[in-house]
């Protein structure tokens, strides 16, 4: 009976241990490069992407917050493919890659770029559905935003 009761108890105690272990991975794996992100979007609004908060939904989506390690290991954060996978030299690259796209195939004074998305077939409304479920708060800088009075820089005549 002893025997039965320590055995029950070793597996227990060991479902345990595996339970806490998958819970810390998942916790590691959830977590979010915040430093990354802001990254990411900065050099959307230098590439003057037009709709950047929506692309930047797009990459976030795309790449699972930046955590999907088939994609980033291609620096591929739009998950651009051809017969497969596009490889990236760089993240950045990506980016530039969907200014590209973007600059050949976004009709000028176009107000709707989820329709335009899905006219074009690049995505579906349930796609359209999951980047607009991401909320990222954040806009680009405007142009005059950029200017050394507005940069946070002090002016050295002041």
């Amino acid at each position: 009976m002893k025997k039965i009761l320590l055995i029950n108890l070793m597996a227990l105690l060991l479902a345990f241990s595996a339970t806490v272990e998958a819970a810390h991975k998942h916790t590691r794996r959830q977590a979010i490069d915040k430093d990354f992100a802001n990254d990411v979007f900065a050099e959307i609004c230098s590439r003057d992407i037009a709709f950047p908060e929506i692309v930047m939904s797009q990459a976030i989506l795309e790449t699972g917050w930046f955590r999907n390690h088939y994609l980033m290991s291609r620096n591929n954060l739009f998950a651009f493919k051809k017969e497969k996978y596009l490889d990236f030299v760089t993240w950045q690259r990506s980016v530039e890659y969907y200014k590209e796209w973007q600059s050949k195939n976004l009709p000028p004074n176009e107000k709707d770029y989820y329709q335009f998305l899905i006219r074009i077939k690049y995505a579906t409304d349930g796609y359209i559905h999951h980047v607009r479920k991401i909320h990222w708060s954040q806009s680009c800088p405007s142009k005059q935003d950029n200017t050394p009075e507005n940069s946070g820089m002090s002016n050295p005549t002041n």
